[in-house]
């Protein structure tokens, strides 16, 4: 089963295009943006969002006021952060196992997949798929070519 999905070009501020551009690079960065659906504890389809394809993300991240879609679940406290490990810079967040499958543009949904998804106390932040249940899932391939995101769905178990 493969899924293809098509990079969005997203346009950068006026100071960083100017930057890229004078060392030599386009002045816009590159996402893949895939349709995820969330299942609860009980494999029932709770919610269908679109998510970032986010290859620098170790975790996968919802905004913690989804947690009460997937009742009752086992969740562990944890604290997140980006580059910078401060602590200005941590958000508290719960950490828990969730299966979801990707959905592509045409309706098929690929088999359920396991990852740890982040349920992060702050309210305004993009919904993340990150790389943890994906890229280590030896029945899942992933790769970027001329602009398309393929993700290569193996009949092995998952």
């Amino acid at each position: 089963m493969e899924f293809h999905f098509p990079l969005k070009k997203i346009p950068l501020t006026t100071d960083l295009n100017q930057k890229l551009e004078k060392l030599g690079f386009s002045p816009t960065f590159h996402r893949a943006v895939v349709d995820i659906i969330l299942c609860d504890i009980n494999s029932d389809e709770v919610l269908s969002t679109q998510a970032i394809f986010d290859t620098g993300a170790p975790f996968s991240m919802i905004p913690a006021s989804f947690l009460k879609l997937f009742s009752p679940i086992h969740s562990i406290s944890h604290s997140i952060w980006g580059i910078v490990n401060k602590p200005e810079c941590h958000i508290k967040a719960d950490l828990a196992n969730i299966t979801l499958m990707i959905q592509d543009p045409s309706g098929t949904k690929s088999p359920k997949i396991s990852v740890p998804m982040v349920f992060a106390d702050f309210e305004n932040l993009p919904i993340i798929l990150g790389m943890k249940g994906i890229l280590d899932n030896p029945s899942i391939e992933c790769k970027i070519q001329r602009e398309i995101l393929s993700l290569i769905f193996y009949e092995e178990e998952f």
